[in-house]
């Protein structure tokens, strides 16, 4: 915490122990770093002195564009979150692990990086409330400079605050080998302004009514052509409870309808606005020219679900799909053709998971697919097919993300890993 960087880098204390905090900012692909704090000498890097330098570094960021002040009480959450972020990478790490604290600032995001293993279960730290620090005196010395979560691990507090700026919310990672943690601190809005002019212009005054929570249900209905209970739970800060009667509200208020039941149940925007309201195409999520009504593009499941015996009427309503327009103008029509062969005797159908997994693999050989592209092209919900297959196979190096440092990204895609065969 206080020591001199010799003696803490020495052969018998901590050889491998590194402190970095970089800013990757410069317009210039050539320049790794616009400005970086290391261990160069010029300083003595204990944990004390990096949370200090790094932490004005943070509370200036231009970014926030909210004001700074260097009394704790009159920081504005943001600046209060980055802390705790800063504090959590310091207290939680293995330092006897590889790689050591790196800091990297982007200009789309921030991410916080320190060796070691999680010790609470992903939901257990992102619920908050329950504390288990892997230095408890490292903790406790923080505490007593005024930083530092004291009831738990501090991750709800970011991500409150986080929600607050309507940015995409925070997200943990865990590498192994060498072990690691990051959290993902992404600074792109939820809220795209051309998605929210549609959405006022559609809805009228009665859109600028809603709170910002059912507002931001709005644009992830529209941006990712449907949203579910479990989805907003990732995004918003409310209890499951309270997003089930939002959800119903919104239902009542004729601006989403629902489709399934129980688990498997989730919420498009209808196909016309309720009476007196302009009924407009809500942009799809990749931004095309092509466009498609939320109800076209949930349409595909139900028809899928009806037609087992019905073959031709099947490929009928897949060819007619606005998906196989955007994936002709995508990959041309004699590709997207052979997508469609390639997934006929899956589609209406229940597969093996293996071979569903198999199909997956091959859809997405040399090429991103999006999550509706897919869910349209293998005939699944979008929700299931992403919680079920899609989110194991990343985790597993199956598929790989076309964004994998912005989980939520709306261009988001899916690719398979080359040398991997399920």
């Amino acid at each position: 915490m206080f020591g001199k960087t010799e003696a803490i880098q020495d052969n018998a204390a901590l050889p491998g122990f590194h402190l970095d905090y970089r800013e990757r900012l410069a317009d210039d692909e050539a320049t790794r770093w616009s400005d970086r704090l290391t261990i160069d000498g010029t300083w003595e890097a204990n944990l004390f002195q990096f949370y200090q330098r790094v932490s004005q570094k943070l509370s200036h960021d231009p970014a926030l564009k909210v004001p700074f002040r260097p009394d704790r009480r009159g920081q504005s959450d943001a600046h209060e979150a980055l802390k705790e972020a800063l504090v959590n990478a310091l207290i939680h790490a293995e330092h006897s692990g590889q790689g050591g604290i790196v800091i990297d600032r982007f200009k789309d995001r921030f991410e916080f990086s320190n060796p070691g293993t999680l010790l609470l279960s992903q939901e257990q730290l992102m619920a908050g409330g329950v504390s288990e620090c892997r230095n408890k005196s490292l903790q406790k010395m923080f505490q007593l400079l005024g930083v530092g979560d004291k009831a738990g691990s501090g991750l709800d507090k970011i991500r409150r605050s986080w929600h607050a700026h309507l940015w995409q919310p925070p997200s943990l990672r865990e590498r192994f080998r060498p072990d690691r943690v990051i959290l993902l601190l992404p600074l792109i809005s939820v809220m795209p302004e051309d998605v929210i002019a549609t959405l006022e212009e559609r809805f009228g005054p009665a859109f600028q009514a809603l709170s910002p929570d059912e507002a931001q249900t709005l644009v992830i209905a529209a941006m990712e052509r449907q949203v579910t209970n479990q989805r907003l739970q990732e995004m918003l800060t409310l209890h499951r409870v309270d997003i089930t009667q939002m959800l119903r509200g919104l239902v009542e208020k004729g601006m989403l309808e629902p489709h399934g039941r129980s688990r498997g149940a989730y919420y498009t925007l209808p196909l016309a606005a309720p009476t007196g309201l302009k009924a407009e195409h809500i942009p799809s999520p990749a931004g095309d020219e092509q466009q498609a009504t939320q109800s076209e593009v949930s349409s595909l499941h139900s028809d899928t679900s009806s037609l087992h015996s019905d073959t031709s009427s099947l490929h009928s309503a897949v060819v007619e799909h606005p998906l196989w327009d955007e994936l002709s103008q995508q990959f041309g029509p004699e590709t997207t053709a052979e997508l469609v062969d390639q997934t006929a005797h899956v589609r209406g159908y229940r597969p093996p998971a293996q071979e569903m997994r198999r199909v997956l693999q091959t859809l997405c050989r040399d090429r991103y697919l999006s999550l509706a592209q897919l869910a349209y092209l293998v005939g699944r919900n979008p929700e299931g097919l992403r919680t079920r297959y899609l989110t194991p196979m990343v985790r597993e190096g199956l598929l790989q993300l076309r964004y994998p440092n912005v989980p939520n990204h709306s261009r988001q895609g899916y690719r398979t890993v080359e040398g991997t065969r399920e």
